[in-house]
């Protein structure tokens, strides 16, 4: 929740490095309610950072997350994700969008946690995570 705060005040760089510091502790216990709580600001800096295509990827990520769980995203925070989603699509247009999006929502719980730990250096899209 720090780094959905650091986001909203737009400190970006400390809200990444929040973000994927509680990823990596969530994924270590395998709280995947969790780790949609991390991706879905990930998704949001991705988009800032103008990286439509990987936003795209991690929000397929957290819709397979919440549906292997049974959950929607809470009132809360659903203003938030439907924003995101939304600048995602307008990003890359819808067909981009979807290609992307499918392939972040095949990823593997494990699958899931490298990609959104990688850098843009690293791997320039969820397709390449082995």
């Amino acid at each position: 929740n720090y780094g959905r705060l650091m986001f909203a005040k737009g400190d970006l760089k400390r809200a990444e490095d929040l973000c994927r510091r509680s990823l990596m502790l969530r994924g270590k216990i395998l709280d995947r309610w969790g780790l949609v709580q991390c991706l879905a600001p990930l998704a949001a800096i991705s988009i800032v950072k103008g990286d439509a295509s990987r936003a795209a990827a991690l929000h397929g990520a957290i819709n397979a997350l919440l549906e292997s769980v049974g959950a929607q995203p809470p009132p809360i925070f659903r203003a938030d994700f439907e924003s995101s989603l939304a600048a995602t699509r307008a990003a890359i247009g819808e067909e981009a969008f979807a290609n992307s999006f499918a392939v972040g929502q095949k990823l593997s719980l494990e699958k899931i946690i490298k990609f959104a730990l990688s850098t843009n250096n690293e791997t320039k899209s969820a397709a390449e995570i082995r």
